[in-house]
């Protein structure tokens, strides 16, 4: 009898009603296919990261042994020192392959590939996608089989998550919901350092062929796909406005060793090479310096890492699926940072102001604009005036488009 009425509402009841039924939904996704499974890319620091410890040697009050444990993102690095706990934990050693470790006696999963629990909340009163995972679970959604996560090692660049073999997992979760929901096309929605991490994915990664039958679109919330100044800021001399209240300088020593953080380097095509973006008594640095600027602030493997990754994204290859393009703006970010004689174990002077989202420059967010000339796909852009870099996954406004696009 249930099953008969909800038939009769789905032949008789515009579409537009039937997209917003909690009822309907969920039978949509079973019984009639609409194009509506959500893949969610985290950003940068935006995956939970566990650890389980068997160092050969620790100083207090850091631990030396431990079973597995919440190592990202953990309370008690606002402590006295255990932010150096923390960052001797996170940090990636280099070796002559040019390939990443983790410190002697550390190992590090990411837990939660295709849930969401582990985006949603990455730790206590540390709260992520899960107002947006919420909103879409009220009209109808499944955490685990209609929303799924893939989180990752946000200290790598996409290279590297390609030699762990992270593309080929997503790869194969996307392929096996598109099975599972009835061969159900997939909107694939990225914040920040995922929007880059997905680009590659869908630019270098998979087929054409693939893509046509298996993505639906491309969703990117404030994407950082030409770089931020406010990394170079964390690279000089770390940021002291840190989410987890770590003093600068030793989270510095962390940033340094994340081939992530060398990624997200300003683009040069899109700061000019007569753009001062770092001011120090001595000289100048522009986006074409950053060999030099990397010798003089003594980061040891900065060219190495550099000249790995530099050019991974660096001409804004098309992803070739429909793109919107979602990001905030009017709201104060960093610009050209002006240093003294302290440089680089300082905080800058003066940092001049620019539009962006507050983390990311308004320049590197609507790069997505290149790709109109390189795809026949549209690409559809779309400032949220206000909204911060952070907030564009708790945004009503923001949700309510994405919701259109996948109800859609």
């Amino acid at each position: 009898m249930e099953l008969s009425f909800l038939l009769i509402l789905l032949t008789f009841l515009p579409v537009s009603q039937l997209a917003r039924s909690p009822i309907v939904i969920g039978m949509c996704i079973r019984m009639v296919t609409l194009k509506c499974l959500i893949f969610l890319v985290p950003g940068l620091l935006g995956s939970k990261f566990e650890a389980k410890l068997n160092k050969p040697d620790s100083k207090a009050p850091c631990m030396k042994t431990s079973d597995w444990y919440t190592l990202w993102v953990n309370i008690t690095t606002i402590f006295p020192d255990h932010d150096k706990c923390l960052v001797d934990n996170l940090k990636l050693m280099y070796d002559e392959d040019n390939w990443y470790y983790n410190t002697e006696g550390i190992e590090i999963r990411v837990p939660g590939f295709g849930e969401t629990d582990t985006i949603e909340e990455l730790g206590v009163d540390v709260p992520y996608f899960h107002n947006f995972v919420e909103h879409f679970v009220k009209l109808g959604y499944t955490r685990g089989k209609d929303i799924n996560g893939a989180p990752f090692d946000w200290r790598l660049a996409p290279d590297g998550l390609k030699r762990i073999r992270y593309y080929e997992a997503l790869h194969q979760l996307i392929e096996d919901s598109y099975n599972r929901n009835g061969q159900t096309p997939v909107t694939l929605v990225a914040h920040s350092l995922g929007g880059p991490v997905s680009l590659y994915f869908l630019s270098k990664y998979v087929s054409s062929d693939w893509k046509a039958s298996r993505i639906k679109q491309f969703v990117s919330l404030s994407g950082v796909f030409g770089g931020t100044l406010k990394i170079i800021l964390e690279l000089i001399s770390g940021d002291e406005q840190n989410i987890i209240r770590a003093r600068p300088l030793v989270l510095r020593e962390a940033l340094r060793s994340f081939p992530s953080s060398v990624f997200l380097l300003p683009s040069p095509a899109l700061w000019g090479e007569d753009e001062a973006i770092v001011v120090q008594p001595k000289r100048n640095y522009t986006s074409r310096d950053y060999e030099e600027l990397f010798t003089d602030i003594s980061y040891t493997n900065g060219s190495r890492i550099y000249n790995e990754v530099k050019d991974l994204i660096s001409d804004f290859p098309p992803p070739n699926v429909t793109h919107y393009c979602y990001y905030g703006s009017d709201v104060h970010t960093h610009a050209n940072l002006y240093y003294n004689s302290s440089f680089p174990d300082s905080q800058p002077v003066h940092i001049m102001p620019d539009n962006g989202d507050g983390t990311v420059n308004e320049r590197s967010l609507q790069s997505c604009r290149l790709w109109r000339d390189k795809q026949v796909f549209p690409v559809i852009e779309k400032s949220f005036v206000g909204v911060s870099h952070r907030n564009m996954v708790l945004n009503k406004e923001v949700l309510a488009a994405i919701e259109k696009l996948v109800l859609s």
